[in-house]
């Protein structure tokens, strides 16, 4: 168990900001010295492209490696197309490939990933895409991996309802230790601790990360609270036996306005 809710941590720790060159040098710019003092407060946003189309670009890995993998279908839902009836792509992508789409500037959605040997899942984008972006590449659950998280939580899991994943991250996409997250679900969210769940924590360990099971299917919220400053919730789409994974960082300002 200890070996698959470790690599369940880097699950987490694998959604990170996407990196907007733009954003780490205007972050850089403010903080003077480009320390990162005030990272864990407010971002610098992204300035938007020119052109038409911006590209975003990943890998996936599988959390737990299977014996006979089988390839990624993998889709970018806009968040404006609910079932998802106009999908970009789909892609076939192995896993350790990399994914590239081409999306509309100021793309707003998600990203679907579905293989037979693993759970399905979605990433929320965590903002409109203005720019290029690398997306750290997420790693994908198993059954297993989901079933043994709620062993160690002591929760059974509901196949008829979610499976929410969070990460509160600065503006580098670094973890913040000790932020609390909440939830518009009713499921309470599991902390950990040496990437083991700890129903005794209630706050974020060093991967930044929380879990929500047995969450209802539809849209939710999720928000953070990081050395008292309120971070922006960030809307997932929860769905039924899916592993949807979801961002929360601070708010965007832009110093340069001031």
């Amino acid at each position: 168990m200890q070996r698959s809710l470790t690599i369940l941590a880097l699950v987490l720790s694998g959604c990170a900001l996407p990196e907007y060159s733009a954003d780490k040098q205007r972050s850089n710019a403010y903080n003077g010295d480009g320390s990162g003092a005030y990272q864990w407060l407010f971002c610098a946003p992204p300035q938007r492209a020119q052109t038409a189309s911006v590209r975003l670009t990943t890998h996936l890995e599988f959390a737990t490696y299977p014996q006979d993998p089988q390839p990624f279908v993998v889709r970018a839902c806009n968040s404006n197309d609910p079932g998802c009836q106009s999908p970009v792509g789909p892609l076939s992508i192995n896993a350790g490939e990399q994914v590239v789409f081409d999306l509309p500037t100021g793309f707003v959605g998600q990203l679907e990933f579905v293989s037979p040997s693993a759970l399905p899942a979605l990433y929320s984008l965590p903002d409109p895409l203005l720019e290029d972006v690398a997306l750290a590449a997420p790693s994908i659950p198993s059954s297993d991996t989901l079933d043994e998280l709620s062993a160690a939580a002591n929760v059974k899991v509901d196949p008829q309802l979610g499976f929410v994943l969070t990460t509160v991250v600065d503006c580098s996409g670094e973890p913040l230790t000790g932020a609390s997250v909440s939830g518009s679900s009713s499921a309470s969210a599991i902390y950990f601790s040496n990437s083991l769940p700890d129903q005794t924590h209630r706050t974020t360990g060093v991967d930044g990360m929380a879990a929500f099971l047995n969450v209802v299917p539809g849209q939710v919220t999720v928000g953070g609270t990081y050395m008292s400053t309120n971070y922006p919730s960030a809307a997932v789409e929860a769905k039924a036996g899916w592993a949807s994974f979801v961002q929360v960082h601070p708010r965007y300002i832009d110093p340069f306005d001031e």
